[in-house]
């Protein structure tokens, strides 16, 4: 419910900020039109403490964003400058280094190259955790921005730091050039492997059959078939 978010919001609020634990159930439990009123009070209030190191926007937007995350691994909420910043990144001339990203249940980004791309020539393997792009830390950063950054002019670089599955840090950097995204995309960490699918054209079946040829027999796959109808 309307209450619920607000009282789930103030909560991650209060958190962030070091306040006091909020107790939410009772605004989770108000009608929504008293749970909004009780929601910018409280908010008001919790900004205008002494000491307090967040203003009120911060409060709003830090609280979103910790309540969204709290949610699931993989829900994040978009400021309205974050979306700009996206939109300006995604131009039409803007191209990647041929690698899939992907947000863990840990919240790290990990990178799976398309075969024969850039970023796999460049020696970017699948299940390297991405760190850095350019130098701007990946951490906390919504997974369609750290996207964006990848992006850019046709046959400029872009230096990537990604950390290896035996745990050691390498700077690589990458080419961009226009890479052909496969029918079939399979995603492979330590101890799990996802297959996507992006479409039943032939030459599909082939495709799993030669992406799954190392995979143990034992490890359970799930297929990713989103979009496909």
């Amino acid at each position: 419910t309307a209450s619920a978010v607000y009282a789930g919001i103030l909560e991650a609020a209060h958190k962030r900020s070091g306040d006091a634990p909020f107790q939410s159930a009772a605004m989770a439990a108000l009608p929504a039109a008293e749970a909004a009123q009780q929601f910018r009070a409280s908010l008001s209030a919790l900004a205008e403490r002494p000491g307090q190191r967040l203003d009120l926007l911060e409060l709003v937007e830090t609280g979103l964003s910790d309540y969204c995350h709290g949610i699931d691994h993989f829900s994040r909420y978009l400021s309205i400058q974050d979306r700009a910043r996206i939109e300006h990144l995604k131009r039409a001339d803007s191209i990647g280094i041929g690698v899939n990203l992907r947000e863990n249940e840990g919240g790290g980004i990990m990178c799976h190259p398309f075969p024969e791309s850039q970023a796999g020539l460049a020696g970017i393997e699948s299940g390297d955790k991405l760190l850095t792009v350019d130098g701007r830390a990946v951490d906390g950063q919504p997974l369609e921005l750290v996207a964006a950054w990848i992006k850019g002019v046709p046959g400029t670089k872009t230096t990537l730091r990604v950390e290896k599955q035996a745990g050691r840090s390498q700077l690589i950097t990458v080419t961009r050039e226009a890479a052909k995204m496969p029918l079939v995309l399979v995603e492979k960490e330590r101890s799990s492997t996802l297959v996507k699918i992006r479409g039943f054209e032939d030459g599909a079946a082939a495709e799993i059959e030669q992406a799954l040829e190392d995979v143990p027999p034992e490890r359970a796959i799930p297929f990713d078939l989103r979009g496909r109808g």
